[in-house]
């Protein structure tokens, strides 16, 4: 049975959410971390502190060119080959990266 949007799409917001407890961090110490701005935007941030860019990704699209593999899609362009290390509930980094979120995005919270 063919799976609907709204499925596919949730199926996608529950991976990125999990994903969204952690850090990630290669051998060359840049980092990556990925945040959940609402439910149809996923931003992610890349680099060391002081230097990272972001991104954003919109959710509604991908899960609509993508259907059924939405998730696994995300997942590779995410993290494949790229060497990343989970550095799970790094509170210490996300709030080094909160001030260049909020100036980057205009946002006060995320």
């Amino acid at each position: 049975m063919k799976s609907t949007f709204e499925q596919n799409k949730q199926k996608t917001l529950n991976y990125l959410t999990r994903t969204a407890n952690h850090a990630f961090v290669d051998d060359g110490g840049n980092y990556q971390i990925i945040r959940l701005v609402n439910d149809n935007t996923l931003m992610v941030l890349n680099g060391k502190i002081g230097s990272a860019k972001t991104y954003t990704i919109d959710i509604d699209r991908h899960c609509r060119m993508f259907e059924e593999n939405s998730a696994n899609v995300m997942s590779h362009k995410l993290f494949l080959n790229r060497g990343l290390k989970s550095v799970k509930g790094a509170k210490w980094l996300k709030k080094q990266f909160e001030v260049e979120l909020s100036s980057m995005a205009g946002l006060t919270k995320y």
